[in-house]
């Protein structure tokens, strides 16, 4: 698991590469499928679905992502949290903090 997260975080590390309230755009700005190999900029699920493909997988990063102190701290204050509220109300800097959490909370 923690090579997926790594690879979503490398490719939202460019706050250039990272979007909010779509899933992907590509180089003109224009929407498009976050699994297209167009896309050049992605929210965090975008970023998710660019990397993973197996939904299995998905859901179970989308588990380690939820169980992270950066978003239980955003549970605690909206209601019914989700990870694309997350991106989309939040800073480039906090998706790229709960990408570490989950990182370091995968250890070795």
């Amino acid at each position: 698991m923690k090579a997926h997260i790594i690879a979503i975080r490398n490719l939202l590390s460019d706050p250039a590469c990272w979007t909010q309230g779509i899933m992907g755009l590509d180089a003109r700005g224009t929407r498009c499928e976050p699994t297209s190999p167009h896309a050049r900029s992605w929210c965090l699920v975008g970023a998710l679905m660019a990397e993973v493909r197996d939904p299995n997988l998905r859901s179970t990063i989308r588990a380690i992502l939820r169980a992270t102190p950066s978003f239980e701290a955003f549970r605690d204050t909206h209601p019914a949290p989700s990870l694309i509220k997350f991106n989309d109300e939040g800073t480039h800097d906090q998706v790229m903090q709960l990408l570490q959490e989950a990182i370091d909370a995968e250890g070795n």
